[in-house]
């Protein structure tokens, strides 16, 4: 039988010693032992100076049974207005979840004394996997256990944002009746369809600026800043992901010569983590495993779509179906790819995007392609203001 002082939170401080490190990564493997389609995080977030974290562990007894680490990122509160902290990488051994609420109260309390407003639940991405699927993660997504929702909404943390992550496995052949209404649509629509050339910056920071606006405002939370980069800078990462990811942009182009709408893909890095992890080469120094993943991506089977964007006049009228069935015959037919993830897509606020992945689900699995769905939620917990608290005590 558990004693209440059996359980405690330890600090780790904000920064781990090689012990703590090692306390750090077993309760992980503990927590996921026996689950094949879990990334492990092998490294611990390094110190920065405008970012404040504090490591926490759960010891129940003599076991440690969970952990979290809290962040606080201080430029961006500066400069955003907005104060967000988060609780990262939590993780808890399911046979002793009923005491997980010691862990993330202690969470709070470290958001409360900096006079954090809001919180959300990170682990890689912001958001923790909200159905159950026997696969392996779409890279950039976590593989949590679904149970740990309910461990957030036991302490008031609430959701706040649906995601979905499609993956489409290919059939036999692109259906010609998808290719084909898309190509008359496009016709009509006097728009020329070309890869990017990724030597003209000019052309590149259009690209740039297209899918910035088309995505950023949709996240609701930490979308980054739009930064002015320079041109050299925009073709030498165009350049590098091109030869080293095999990284493809394509675009639709007006009669103004102005882009109308872009897409883009490249190997997906979970495909070749997975297949290091089966072969027990994913743990190692970090130099090591970048190049590993980077040369068994070339023979992944599996695409990753960096990001579907439209200008917004070119929104409602079709062209997203064109630049997905006119990518999927591509991506098929000419790379070889067997299977794609689109990425990750807000539910609420991207209807267009999970509406024509959904119609061209069907049509796959019509022809013996399928189409699966990794469903996810952001939680957030949000503090109470001083004044709000007085003035609730004078109405009592």
């Amino acid at each position: 039988m558990i004693k209440k002082e059996d359980v405690s939170v330890i600090s780790f401080g904000s920064f781990v010693t090689k012990k703590q490190k090692e306390i750090w990564k077993k309760i992980e493997i503990d927590a996921f032992k026996g689950n094949e389609n879990h990334i492990m995080i092998v490294g611990i977030p390094k110190p920065k100076e405008y970012i404040e974290r504090e490591f926490f562990v759960l010891k129940v007894g003599d076991e440690y049974a969970g952990r979290a680490v809290v962040t606080v990122d201080k430029n961006y509160i500066e400069k955003k207005d907005q104060s967000f902290g988060f609780i990262d990488f939590f993780t808890m051994r399911e046979e002793y979840k009923k005491h997980s609420s010691e862990l993330i109260k202690k969470c709070l309390s470290f958001f409360k004394d900096k006079k954090v407003s809001r919180v959300l639940v990170r682990y890689s991405f912001p958001a923790l996997q909200y159905t159950e699927f026997d696969e392996f993660q779409p890279f950039g997504f976590p593989h949590t256990p679904t149970w740990y929702i309910n461990l957030f909404q036991k302490q008031g943390f609430i959701k706040t944002k649906r995601w979905v992550n499609y993956r489409f496995k290919f059939p036999k052949d692109i259906p010609k009746e998808g290719v084909e209404a898309a190509e008359k649509l496009i016709k009509e629509l006097k728009i020329t369809v070309r890869p990017l050339k990724t030597w003209n910056a000019k052309e590149v920071r259009e690209c740039h600026e297209l899918m910035f606006r088309a995505f950023m405002p949709k996240f609701g939370w930490d979308p980054g800043e739009k930064k002015e980069m320079n041109s050299t800078f925009l073709l030498l990462g165009h350049f590098l992901l091109k030869h080293l990811l095999k990284y493809k942009v394509w675009v639709g182009i007006d009669e103004d010569g102005k882009i109308v709408g872009s897409g883009n893909y490249f190997p997906d890095p979970g495909w070749a983590i997975q297949k290091l992890m089966k072969e027990k080469k994913y743990d190692c120094p970090k130099i090591v495993r970048i190049f590993r993943i980077l040369r068994t991506m070339k023979k992944s089977e599996r695409a990753k779509i960096g990001g579907l964007g439209m200008r917004e006049d070119m929104r409602g009228r079709g062209f997203l179906k064109y630049v997905m069935y006119y990518g999927l015959n591509i991506m098929m037919n000419e790379e070889g790819f067997k299977e794609i993830d689109g990425g990750p897509a807000v539910v609420q606020d991207m209807a267009g995007i999970v509406k024509t992945a959904e119609k061209a689900g069907k049509l796959y699995t019509k022809y013996g392609g399928d189409l699966k769905q990794f469903k996810y939620v952001t939680l957030s917990y949000k503090f109470k203001q001083e004044k709000q608290k007085v003035a609730n005590k004078r109405n009592k």
